[in-house]
């Protein structure tokens, strides 16, 4: 069961000629081209030669940053989870009654970007194999979970209403955030029509408007 990442260490020097802006250079590509093959492959079907290649690195960086490709992958999964973490706290709360709507449109904008993303959770989390499973939920779920959790039950939001419980309401705003690009071929077979950004949309507004519900709709003054 994983409890913890591996911690990275440096177990050889780098080139004398390469300066500090150039390592953290390596160290981010690495880390992207990570994350851009794990989200097409599962963890098996990819090399540390592959990911160096599409980093354009020397795989001897790999053992370098990260130890191994295991240590990579679980550091690729921490970075995911900082990430989402940073889009929530940059959204717009100035107007917020409740941490709905910013956490779905942070979560949405994150897998705007790569969608791939959900794809490589999805599938970690399905996969019959407890020590991948692990892996997203020590590492990405988690934390997120937390984090989440200190916005839902924030005091200075709308109380949520007698009997809801908070750890399920955050699943549902993840899931909801996730299942769209997940299912969006089977929703588009079943509407026979494509899923356009409008429908996307009002799907989306639907799910704010259906989770909202779960909170105090306090009266506003007149």
């Amino acid at each position: 069961m994983f409890a913890e990442p591996l911690e990275t260490r440096r177990p050889g020097r780098p080139a004398k000629s390469a300066n500090s802006d150039e390592k953290n250079q390596s160290r981010r590509a690495l880390l992207q081209s990570a994350r851009e093959l794990f989200s097409k492959d599962p963890y098996s079907k990819v090399s540390t030669r592959k990911i160096a290649e599409r980093a354009g690195v020397n795989p001897a960086l790999i053992r370098y940053y990260f130890i191994n490709k295991e240590g990579l992958y679980q550091q690729m999964l921490v970075g995911l989870a900082e990430e989402l973490q940073g889009y929530i706290m940059s959204s717009d709360w100035t107007e917020a009654t409740s941490p709905v709507e910013p956490i779905i449109r942070s979560y949405i904008a994150m897998f705007e970007k790569e969608p791939g993303i959900t794809k490589l959770i999805f599938r970690e989390l399905m996969l019959n194999d407890d020590n991948s499973r692990s892996k997203i939920i020590d590492l990405v779920i988690r934390p997120d979970k937390e984090f989440l959790l200190k916005f839902i039950q924030a005091p200075h939001f709308k109380p949520l209403k007698p009997g809801v419980n908070p750890m399920f309401l955050m699943m549902h705003i993840m899931g909801s955030s996730v299942l769209p690009y997940l299912m969006k071929d089977s929703i588009e077979e079943v509407d026979r029509e494509p899923l356009t950004k409008e429908k996307f949309d009002q799907m989306l507004d639907q799910t704010i408007q259906f989770i909202e519900s779960a909170f105090i709709q306090q009266e506003k003054n007149e």
